[in-house]
């Protein structure tokens, strides 16, 4: 039984019982790995197939971005094809059905860039408050900015 937060990755679910409240997890890696795409795609699992509600506060894509990520994601249709418009007819119908089980009011995605720790907190107990967020994620914690006012330490110790 899960009885946290389903990732949809059944044997991570095996291992964790889901992502449990309170949990910090930090998914790192190179560039161009897929860290974003993995990020969207849990936020998107229990949003549509559990229906939990997620924030997903975003530095670096803007808000549609990430929606045409995750119709993208749902429709099995290319990226790189959908956000050209070089779709065919029977893709264009599976985006469709995708944009439809994505319209429902359980992804909430704020895309304010170079946002303060203090900021995201705020912003993020408004998303509770407001929606009744039962998850966030943060994609890519390192173009936060910094409330530091003196020195005494680097950006890593910072992130």
């Amino acid at each position: 039984t899960i009885m946290g937060m389903p990732t949809g990755i059944k044997e991570l679910d095996n291992c964790t019982g889901g992502w449990q409240n309170g949990d910090l997890i930090i998914i790192a890696g190179r560039p161009s790995m897929g860290k974003s795409a993995t990020l969207i795609q849990f936020a998107k699992y229990p949003a549509i197939k559990h229906n939990k509600k997620v924030g997903i506060f975003s530095l670096e894509m803007t808000s549609i971005q990430i929606m045409d990520r995750m119709i993208s994601s749902e429709s099995l249709v290319q990226y790189s094809k959908f956000s050209r418009g070089n779709v065919r007819e029977e893709e264009l119908a599976k985006i469709h059905i995708s944009i439809n089980s994505l319209l429902t009011d359980n992804i909430y995605v704020d895309d304010t860039p170079a946002i303060s720790i203090s900021v995201l907190r705020a912003k993020a107990y408004m998303m509770k408050l407001k929606h009744g967020i039962q998850m966030i994620i943060v994609d890519y914690l390192q173009l936060m900015s910094s409330e530091r006012k003196s020195g005494g330490g680097n950006r890593e110790q910072e992130v």
